[in-house]
């Protein structure tokens, strides 16, 4: 373990351990970015596979970093974690699998892309023709139609680009309840006559990358608003399932094919009507489940409506009960 002070690095203090692993003044200036990002978090970050040296090959570690409250100095703790070899590889693996979905994903937007494409350029063609002809208003008609298509378009990219980066996780955290309490009151004002509720069973203490939590349950509510039409009811319901963490969002809208099931959360696959949905948000929401150790699943409820079941692991690997608004004990 490594004790050390940021604005300039320094090393504190360090056991002999980390010091026969690397030099810790060293890795301290080379990780300064990661640390200084972990103290701004004001609790406990795992950083994977963190270069140290310049050897793409060997000396990667697996670090956390917590903060320290130490009078008068911006000061930290980092515990070691030597990788070695099988991880890097792992890590290029994973990398390699990524980059090859990413590039399945960029196809399909390219077909995707090509629909609203060619109708702008036929509405474009029609204003042309009905201005050289005075038709000003059919004109404006035309424009708005392209208007349009260009807009369906952007929202591809920007889907596209989000399955990409995958919300990196950042340095905020929350609870899973929080996390559902603040995603579903993001949707109250937009669609009032919805009524919404988050039931916790569970009463976990984890906390959870923020954003990550938030982009999913925003896709899960967002989801199930739509295919209610702005009317009914979502009730989201936390509870503890052995060693998983299970939270099910069930709505009263119509459901979906049964035999749909298997393609739900597939990229570019939807059921909203065309137009309304590029079919990105389900399969994100699954990678980004996928990269924390859970699951998603969907299932037409017996009562009506659908039910969709986010599941997190509740062990030893999932991230740790350090409350982003207080320090270390």
């Amino acid at each position: 373990m490594i004790v050390f002070a940021l604005e300039p690095p320094r090393v504190l203090l360090v056991n002999q351990a980390a010091a026969n692993q690397l030099d810790p003044t060293q890795a301290v200036g080379q990780w300064s970015p990661q640390l200084a990002e972990a103290l701004k978090a004001r609790g406990e970050l795992r950083f994977d596979a963190l270069r140290y040296g310049g050897d793409d090959r060997k000396n990667a570690m697996r670090i956390t970093v917590r903060a320290l409250p130490l009078e008068g100095r911006t000061a930290g703790l980092i515990l070691l974690d030597d990788a070695g070899p099988q991880s890097i590889l792992e890590e290029r693996l994973a990398r390699a699998e990524r980059l090859a979905e990413v590039g399945q994903t960029a196809v399909r937007a390219v077909h995707d892309l090509n629909n609203p494409l060619d109708g702008i350029l036929r509405y474009i063609n029609l204003a042309i023709r009905v201005i050289e002809e005075g038709q000003h208003d059919r004109a404006q008609a035309y424009l708005v139609q392209s208007r349009d298509g260009l807009m369906r378009m952007v929202g591809i990219l920007q889907e596209v680009l989000g399955f990409a980066r995958a919300a990196r996780p950042g340095p905020r955290r929350l609870s899973v309840c929080e996390a559902a309490e603040e995603a579903v009151s993001l949707f109250r004002a937009t669609a009032p006559d919805v009524e919404m509720c988050v039931t916790d069973r569970a009463q976990d203490d984890r906390y959870w990358p923020g954003e990550v939590l938030m982009q999913v349950f925003c896709n899960l509510i967002k989801n199930a608003v739509d295919a209610m039409e702005g009317h009914g009811r979502l009730a989201v319901e936390i509870d503890a399932e052995g060693s998983w963490l299970r939270i099910v969002f069930r709505d009263t809208g119509p459901g979906f094919d049964p035999a749909e099931a298997e393609h739900l959360f597939e990229p570019f696959f939807t059921t909203k009507p065309q137009g309304r949905g590029t079919g990105l948000g389900l399969a994100i929401c699954r990678d980004l489940l996928h990269r924390l150790g859970g699951r998603i699943e969907a299932a037409n409820d017996p009562q009506g409506g659908c039910r969709v079941t986010v599941r997190l692991p509740r062990d030893d690997d999932s991230p740790q009960p350090v409350h982003p608004q207080e320090g270390p004990a």
